[in-house]
């Protein structure tokens, strides 16, 4: 009987262990499971912050796109404004015309063309569009001569007395020469910038010169 009573105490005792054995079992798993999943969590976290490519993918996700396809009213009123004061005020005819724009244009070329130029959109709406820059933007001065940009090609505006730029001829957008593409870094960011300065159009033409040739 005592045989029996001592049989009965070892099973029991082994299965107690082996319950035992399997929880622990269980919960090493369980553990090591979550140590994999952190290690792995981390790594993506910090490869999401620390990686150029996903930091670029950010910047192009988070650029505002306008709408390209429909035109924009001849009718709508164009602002430019430089340090809260209204520099300029003109409809987009008016600016069609003033830079011999002959077709219809959209929303992002209206943006694109004026942050090329260091404006930046304040403002846009059916009937108006404002753009503004600030202090630390490049200031043209008036009734000068600046090689610029426009449309991909070199071009050469004109300030009037109030250092509003405008393009006197068709022929001063060198649409017939390379285009811009050809410079790069410092020399490409001047030229968008308008950094060259001239006293009068035959010093603009002779630097531009040696640009194309």
């Amino acid at each position: 009987m005592k045989n029996i009573f001592k049989n009965n105490d070892k099973k029991q005792i082994n299965n107690e262990n082996k319950y035992t054995n399997k929880k622990l079992a269980i919960i090493s798993g369980m553990i090591v499971f979550a140590l994999v999943i952190s290690f792995f969590g981390s790594y993506f976290i910090t490869n999401r912050l620390t990686n150029p490519k996903y930091a670029k993918n950010t910047t192009e996700e988070d650029k505002t796109v306008y709408n390209n396809t429909k035109a924009l009213d001849d009718d709508m009123i164009l602002i430019l404004m430089n340090e809260g004061v209204i520099e300029k005020e003109q409809s987009i005819l008016e600016f069609k015309k003033e830079n011999f724009i002959s077709s219809d244009i959209s929303q992002q070329f209206i943006v694109n063309f004026f942050e090329a130029n260091g404006y930046n959109l304040e403002e846009l709406q059916d009937e108006k569009v404002v753009f503004s820059k600030d202090g630390t933007t490049n200031v043209l001065q008036p009734n000068k001569y600046y090689i610029g940009e426009k449309d991909g090609y070199f071009a050469i505006y004109k300030t009037d007395s109030e250092g509003n730029l405008t393009i006197e001829n068709e022929d001063d957008v060198y649409r017939d020469s390379r285009s811009i593409n050809f410079l790069q870094g410092e020399d490409l960011e001047d030229i968008k910038n308008l950094k060259h300065c001239y006293d009068t159009k035959d010093e603009a033409i002779e630097k531009l010169t040696a640009y194309i040739s």
